[in-house]
């Protein structure tokens, strides 16, 4: 399955925060899940880059404040639209954070182009940044599937109150795909769909690395996961990424079968940077 994503990203001025008007910055990914009750979820997810945006005092605190206008066309047709105001956490002038948003589309299968167009609400210059992004839906309907990957960057027991709730975790996702040298952990959500229907009271999930360059599986990375056979099976784990090196990396998750054959798989593209210490022995020079 193709994972979607797009970055919509303007210079910003370096500056301190508040000293001058800034140039919005906002990140957007896509994901798709699955409801038996609803049908195809597409996942809209939105980071903002909360230096990139202009802030105004209230109360204790400093706060952002944005337009978000979504729309999913098929075939110049609207199928779908939302428009929402969004205010960020309160802020202080020394600590900038930035903040997500997410919404979710029911689809029927098929063809679509989601329009985004956002506007920081605090800015003079009133110019929107606006992008189009394609999206195929596959179905997942009746058959064994898996769900798009979803990389967390926040993942804890669910808040059902909370807009990042799914299937009893609450999820912020990570749309940045570089993870640094100080980042060792690789989170990961994903649910699998109609594995009842595979015959057997329980399957697997096979969780790999491969090499993007080579293509080769790194074993070291590789493991599998034994669950219970249901319509609807999440699966919230975390990958120890200490000892790989630089370079850039699938993370690959396979639905298998008790002969260990791949029914279905989704996969995901990160980056990895892998700092060498080098110890010099001045002695010898």
């Amino acid at each position: 399955m193709k994972l979607l994503a797009l970055i919509i990203s303007f210079w910003m001025v370096s500056a301190p925060v508040f000293s001058q008007e800034k140039r919005l910055r906002v990140y957007v990914d896509t994901k798709q899940f699955y409801a038996p009750s609803l049908g195809h979820l597409l996942e809209v997810n939105l980071q903002f880059s909360g230096t990139s945006l202009n802030y105004v005092g209230k109360e204790d605190g400093l706060v952002a404040d944005v337009a978000v206008f979504l729309t999913i066309e098929r075939g110049g047709n609207i199928i779908k639209e939302d428009a929402h105001r969004l205010e960020s956490p309160f802020m202080t002038d020394s600590i900038i954070e930035d903040f997500y948003d997410i919404k979710r589309f029911v689809l029927d299968t098929g063809s679509y182009v989601l329009k985004l167009e956002i506007r920081d609400l605090n800015s003079d210059r009133g110019e929107p940044i606006k992008g189009d992004i394609p999206i195929e839906i596959s179905n997942k309907e009746g058959r064994t599937s898996i769900s798009n990957i979803q990389i967390a960057e926040v993942a804890k027991e669910g808040d059902e109150n909370s807009m990042f709730y799914k299937s009893g975790f609450e999820i912020i996702p990570r749309i940045s795909t570089y993870f640094s040298n100080d980042l060792n952990f690789l989170p990961y959500y994903v649910e699998m769909y109609n594995t009842d229907l595979l015959g057997t009271p329980e399957f697997g999930l096979k969780q790999s690395i491969v090499d993007f360059e080579t293509t080769d599986e790194l074993e070291e990375f590789t493991t599998y996961h034994r669950f219970k056979s249901a319509e609807v099976v999440p699966a919230l784990k975390k990958i120890d990424i200490s000892n790989l090196q630089t370079g850039k990396y699938y993370l690959k998750l396979s639905i298998v079968a008790h002969d260990l054959s791949e029914i279905q798989s989704d996969a995901y593209l990160f980056e990895r940077t892998k700092e060498v210490n080098i110890n010099f022995d001045f002695n010898t020079l």
